[in-house]
Order: structure tokens, then sequence, then C-alpha cells
């Protein structure tokens, strides 16, 4: 189908200087357990990406989904500290460093919790929320302190780390939220936010 803009998308596309064109996009309708799911697509040569294709995409959008969170509501990615590009594009690089020295530093820790949880009803995973605090509570000391120090911290961090997990359940569902329009800058609360 083609897909035309609005009226104000189109004022706005006009003042950008882009284009107004209809976008062509293929509907694919997927059936979930309780739901059905229609995803729009640019991917329109249907024998190259069918319909088994798109599904399967569909379905491993969770873990990416699970990155996005990360960033959006456990670093609040989008509060800024200046709203001058440069002060905008360091908040967001000393974040993405934040979470990159955090995902190093748990990357050991969660693959000994989950192997330890073998035997328990659910596996288990490092707590992200627990886990970005503690290491933003000791960030600046793993710069500032000696070598010897900094193996300590990293040593008690990761002791917290194991400490602070969570269950992996399996086939969780939650509904969508299906806000109207606008709702999306009203509720602009986080979720889990790691001060």
């Amino acid at each position: 189908m083609e897909w035309h803009p609005s009226k104000k998308t189109i004022e706005s596309c006009k003042s950008r200087q882009v284009g107004i064109a209809p976008l062509k996009i293929r509907l694919v309708i997927i059936e979930l357990e309780n739901e059905i799911e229609i995803l729009a697509t640019s991917l329109l040569d249907q024998q190259k990406y069918t319909y088994n294709d798109i599904k399967e995409l569909y379905n491993t959008r969770w873990a990416i989904e699970e990155e996005f969170k990360k960033f959006m509501q456990r670093l609040t990615v989008e509060f800024f500290s200046s709203i001058k590009t440069n002060g905008v594009l360091q908040d967001f690089y000393a974040n993405v460093f934040m979470l990159n020295v955090v995902s190093f530093l748990t990357h050991d820790v969660n693959k000994t919790v989950n192997v330890n949880s073998k035997g328990l009803k659910y596996r288990r995973q490092i707590n992200w929320t627990a886990a970005l605090g503690d290491v933003r509570q000791k960030f600046v000391l793993l710069f500032l302190r000696s070598i010897k120090n900094i193996r300590r911290i990293i040593e008690s961090l990761q002791k917290s780390f194991k400490a602070n997990t969570e269950a992996i359940k399996p086939g969780r569902k939650f509904k969508r939220d299906k806000r109207k329009k606008g709702a999306r800058k009203k509720a602009f609360v986080c979720y889990k936010p790691a001060w």
C-alpha cells in the first residue's frame, strides 16, 4: 500500500526540505498467542523477505527493545544538561561510555550468575538498574585511584552485581501501552532510573 503524509507532516517536511512523496509499505499480520500485530515494513520484496523472515525478525526485537530501555529509562538519555549541540553530544557519549563500562564489568559476572542459577525455577541475571546505579556511584574512583584500589573497587562492584539479580521469566507478555496521541510527552517519568 501507499502511505500518504498528513497535512501537518507535509508542512513539516517542506519546512525541512524533505520530500513529501507517498511511501510504499508492506503490511504483515503477525499472529501471537493472545493478539494480532500488524507490522508496516519497507521490505517490499515478498520473495526475498518471506512472512516467516518478518515474523522471525519481529520475535528477535525483544533484546533490542531492552537495550533501548536501558538508554531511555535507566540512563534517562533524553534529559540533557545543556541545550547546546556540544553539551548534548557530551551527555549522550558519556551515557554510551557508562553503558559500555557497565557491560564490560558485568559480562563475566552475568555468565556466572546465569550458570549458578541452573537448578532454580528461573535462571537469574544481573539487575541492570542496580548495576548502573552502583557503577555511577563509584565511576570517578575508577579513574582516580591506584591500580590496587581499582581492583578492590571492581571486586566490590562485582560482589554487588552478584547480590542484585533478577529472574529471567520466559514467555512473559505485557500489553503494549496504546495511549492517545500526545500522551508520550505527558508520561515522561522514568520507569527505573539508575541514580
